[in-house]
């Protein structure tokens, strides 16, 4: 055999035909493809930046401030609890040596306890800005024309 036969040729130049053809569909699906997710990033970069627009103004606008007057407050729990203890702790001090050492000092120091430890302030972090990197377009720029290089193999034997 020194070329390719003419049914050979005719069933490459169909395949060729169906590949273009083929090819065709598939370069107008990836253009639709990109269009629809193009649209839909839209929507999405408009959404992440209405919540990130509402993250900040919420925060800044009323949750932080509320929060500061919450620990604020605490704040003013542990000092008047400490008021208490103190208090205890000096009428305590004031009682003899041997009232030191009696079962009612024990249940004083016990009842002072509690007012001496200190309510835990709310710690609240801002959660971070929502960010989303866009999403690049399929190109077929690394797919083969295999139509192309179909058409372009040899059809006889070279050198005859």
């Amino acid at each position: 055999m020194k070329k390719l036969s003419k049914e050979t040729l005719k069933r490459r130049d169909e395949i060729a035909e169906k590949l273009r053809s083929r090819g065709a569909d598939l370069e107008a699906t990836v253009e639709g493809f990109n269009t629809k997710v193009g649209e839909a990033w839209t929507k999405l970069e408009t959404a992440l930046e209405e919540y990130n627009s509402v993250l900040e103004s919420e925060w800044n606008g009323g949750l932080e401030g509320v929060l500061s007057d919450y620990n604020e407050a605490v704040g003013e729990a542990n000092e008047w609890k400490q008021e208490v203890a103190q208090e205890i702790q000096d009428w305590m001090d004031e009682r003899s040596d041997k009232w030191q050492e009696s079962p009612a000092a024990e249940k004083y120091q016990t009842w002072k306890e509690p007012f001496e430890e200190e309510f835990q302030t709310a710690e609240l972090e801002r959660p971070e800005n929502v960010e989303v990197e866009e999403p690049g377009e399929l190109t077929l720029d690394d797919v083969e024309d295999v139509a192309e290089l179909l058409g372009g193999l040899p059809e006889e034997l070279a050198g005859d």
